[in-house]
């Protein structure tokens, strides 16, 4: 017995849906919401463009990639790119309630970089925080500062960085203002420590942080006046204080959304 004949002449896969209407009508108008409008050639430029900016930040084959939107002409473009260079889409309802969108998030495998301070360095030896420091007057800002102390801390390049924005900023017990800078950082990044300021560098999963669980409040004795801190018991990892409190920020933020 011979083969069936194939039902249809192509392949069905999700590139077919853009590529079959750009051969034949690709001068046809794509209306959205009476707001946005351009042809089949424009709407496969663009996605191409969103493409290769995913690649360049180093989404690869396999990667997952959430995107939030309402419907709009950017979410039917995420709908093509990603899957186009092999990465798996990750649509997050944006109508969700707080903890949903935190639920999501949690599960799609992130994770943040801290480090353990030199024991031998003057101020925080041998605490973990994140890679950075103080803004230099050269600093363009917050942003520039971040960028640069991490590249001296831990050799992580510029190019290898998508900032996303800002958390709360934070002032610690010892008077420092602290600006969380948050970025999305190459997943082929390798970290290499300068050994007189960092003696390690780790990641603990979004998840892990993100659970209420694993947060707790302590005392301390702060020159002869009791603190209290929160803290997270990550195995072999003190991670406490200033450092926990703006890990806490994200899923404060979103708890207040409620």
């Amino acid at each position: 017995m011979s083969p069936a004949a194939e039902a249809q002449a192509f392949p069905l896969l999700i590139k077919q849906l853009l590529l079959t209407p750009l051969a034949v009508h690709p001068d046809q108008e794509i209306v959205y919401a009476d707001t946005v409008r351009f042809d089949y050639r424009t709407l496969h430029a663009r996605i191409g463009q969103l493409a290769g900016l995913l690649t360049s930040l180093g989404v690869r084959h396999g990667d997952t990639v959430a995107v939030m939107d309402w419907d709009s002409n950017r979410y039917l473009e995420s709908y093509f790119a990603v899957p186009m260079i092999g990465a798996v889409l990750m649509t997050v309802n944006i109508r969700l309630a707080p903890e949903q969108i935190a639920y999501t998030l949690n599960h799609s495998g992130a994770q943040v970089i801290l480090t353990r301070r030199t024991e031998t360095l003057r101020q925080h030896g041998g605490q973990v925080g994140f890679p950075g420091g103080r803004t230099e007057p050269d600093d363009r800002d917050a942003v520039a500062a971040a960028l640069r102390e991490s590249q001296e801390e831990i050799a992580l390049l510029p190019t290898q960085v998508q900032v996303l924005g800002y958390l709360d900023p934070f002032v610690t017990i010892t008077g420092y203002r602290v600006m969380p800078v948050v970025a999305v950082i190459d997943p082929a990044f390798v970290a290499v420590p300068q050994p007189e300021e960092v003696a390690e560098v780790f990641e603990v999963p979004l998840a892990y942080l993100m659970e209420p669980a694993n947060l707790h409040q302590v005392e301390i004795d702060h020159r002869g006046r009791i603190r209290h801190v929160l803290e997270y018991a990550w195995p072999g990892q003190r991670i406490w204080g200033a450092t926990a409190a703006i890990l806490y920020n994200p899923r404060r933020r979103l708890e207040q959304t409620r």
